[in-house]
């Protein structure tokens, strides 16, 4: 979300609902955190670029229980792209308008940023960092069980983004749909009223938020309820009127970007649902919360990926096993488990010499072909993958 005109309506917000003094009380409710672009920032410092798999993964490692806000952009082929901006020029070593570069333009640059908007400080360009295709990132969220806010980025009388709304709405949603995320955990919101009738159109059922400007968080509630969305997300932080009025409407509430504990502090005294900040250990911290979840787990080594082509419970018994594709730079080794609870159904190593791909198919065990076929419980696929030295873990549910 853009965040200039933030100031103005935060001193309205905060004088209206006050700073709360402290975390809320024990009987208050805690209000879901979602990461604003990832999760670019560590207790004000700018740690991961925004709005790139780095900050996804981190931020789904060390903090699970929070949502993936994000951002969609479209290129001039009609290919969905995660970033913030209309133009390459802040957060990458290129530059020029999203709409007029191709996909393959796109993905050839390289993010050389690190945290978001106005913290954000040089990084050196590294080839293992790159603009994230939309459908790439919604993957992701899918097989870690994330839950995603996602931002179609088009504000009504910006030519930036472009094509047309519809169409540009019409790409995104087709990613999403894609995905497959359940809808509980999914929610679609953007700035321009027709991009969430687009929403609803292709994918009926989906959660959508209305996003308003600061100096226009007074009408949201309003605007919201009468096209039967389901959040409104001020750009401030709300007063106790604001939430009466949407309680009253229906609507949940969902305020941005809230990067100091006062204002994390006093969205939760009023009772909001959520709140989207850049900043997640502050904003734990100012909830009385722990600082992180869970340890920082590294992402793949850079350069290195492994996907499983065929990944359903379907595809596994037609080819009597886990295909495995693994792909890095240099020499690798992907060691793979399939398990039911406890038991290994199938478990094996893919290795690269000197780097390129390499696909394998992991059998099943005859016991593990009878699990697999059994009652429809949850297998779990791990892959550790070791890129010179460094290692890390990959793991998904399989259905």
């Amino acid at each position: 979300m853009r965040r200039a005109t933030l100031a103005a309506g935060l001193a309205l917000g905060l004088a209206g609902a006050g700073a709360a003094a402290g975390p809320p009380a024990a009987d208050a409710a805690i209000p879901t955190i979602h990461a604003h672009r990832g999760g670019a920032l560590d207790l004000g410092v700018p740690a991961r670029p925004e709005d790139t798999l780095e900050a996804f993964r981190h931020t789904a490692a060390v903090h699970p229980d929070a949502w993936l806000e994000l951002d969609a952009v479209v290129s001039r082929d009609g290919v969905p792209f995660v970033l913030h901006d209309s133009t390459l020029d802040r957060t990458t070593d290129c530059s020029g308008a999203v709409p007029d570069r191709t996909a393959a333009e796109i993905e050839a640059c390289r993010v050389d940023v690190l945290g978001v908007s106005e913290t954000l400080v040089p990084a050196p360009a590294t080839p293992a960092i790159r603009v994230p295709r939309l459908r790439a990132a919604l993957a992701f969220a899918r097989e870690t069980g994330r839950s995603v806010n996602l931002e179609i980025k088009r504000i009504p009388g910006d030519p930036g983004y472009v094509p047309g709304s519809e169409a540009f709405a019409e790409a995104v949603m087709a990613d999403v749909v894609a995905a497959g995320l359940p809808g509980e955990r999914l929610i679609v919101q953007s700035f321009d009223p027709s991009n969430l009738e687009t929403a609803r159109r292709v994918l009926p059922g989906v959660q959508t938020s209305l996003l308003t400007l600061a100096v226009a968080d007074a009408l949201g509630p309003a605007l919201a309820a009468a096209r039967g969305y389901d959040w409104v997300s001020p750009g401030s932080v709300p007063t106790a009127a604001y939430m009466a009025q949407a309680r009253a409407l229906g609507l949940k509430v969902v305020p941005y970007t809230l990067n100091t504990e006062a204002q994390v502090r006093a969205a939760a005294a009023v009772g909001v649902d959520a709140l989207i900040t850049d900043d997640v250990p502050l904003a734990r911290q100012a909830l009385g919360l722990p600082a992180q979840v869970a340890a920082p787990v590294p992402a793949v080594p850079r350069g290195a990926t492994v996907a499983f082509p065929r990944r359903t419970r379907a595809q596994v018994l037609a080819r009597g096993g886990v295909a495995v594709l693994l792909r890095a730079p240099g020499a690798a080794r992907a060691t793979v488990t399939l398990r039911r609870g406890r038991t290994v159904v199938a478990r094996g190593t893919v290795r690269l010499a000197r780097g390129g791909e390499r696909r394998r198919l992991l059998a099943l065990t005859a016991t593990g072909r009878r699990l697999v076929r059994a009652a429809r419980v949850p297998l779990r696929l791990t892959a550790r993958v070791v890129v010179g030295g460094r290692a890390s873990t990959r793991a998904i549910t399989l259905r």
